[in-house]
Order: structure tokens, then C-alpha cells, then sequence
């Protein structure tokens, strides 16, 4: 067969066991992420950020929250898309 031939098998199939393990995956990382958000905004963790330090003019901590908050609603977002699309079993 040369290389210019062009290919007459069919491309494989779409491996169903792939597409499940990547539902249950975004499942886990949709369950996941709440849990993520509850630790980020314990008091411990934010205590990190509380001091007098600031960046671009504003108190750290802000910069800490606001910033994890916008994190969170963006991974909420990808996760809803991807469940959305019908990746669930």
C-alpha cells in the first residue's frame, strides 16, 4: 500500500467505556469541587491571606476570596457543560 493511497478501513469506533469513565470523572470532580470551595474559604485558610499586605491596592484577602470565588464559578461552569452535554450515565 503506498503512502499517498488513501486509507479504506473506517475509523474505530467511539469506545463506550471511554465515555463512561469520562462521565463518572466529571461526576467526581462536579461532587468534588464543593467540597474544594468549603475548604478554601475556611478561616484557617483565609487567615493565610489576612494581614496588612496589599496587591494592586487592595487587601490581599480580597484578592484571595474574590479570586477563588471567580475559579470556582468558572470550574462550575466547565463541570455543568460537560454534564450538559449528556456525558452522565
Amino acid at each position: 500500500m503506498s503512502a499517498d493511497a488513501p486509507a479504506s478501513e473506517p475509523a474505530p469506533a467511539a469506545d463506550p467505556g471511554a465515555a463512561r469513565q469520562r462521565a463518572r470523572q466529571l461526576q467526581d470532580r462536579a461532587l468534588v469541587l464543593p467540597l474544594l470551595a468549603v475548604f478554601l474559604f475556611m478561616p484557617p485558610c483565609i487567615r493565610l491571606f489576612a494581614g496588612p499586605q496589599a496587591l494592586f491596592g487592595l487587601p490581599v484577602i480580597v484578592v484571595y476570596v474574590f479570586g477563588v470565588w471567580c475559579l470556582l464559578v468558572f470550574a462550575a461552569f466547565r463541570l455543568s457543560r460537560g454534564l450538559a452535554r449528556g456525558e452522565a450515565p
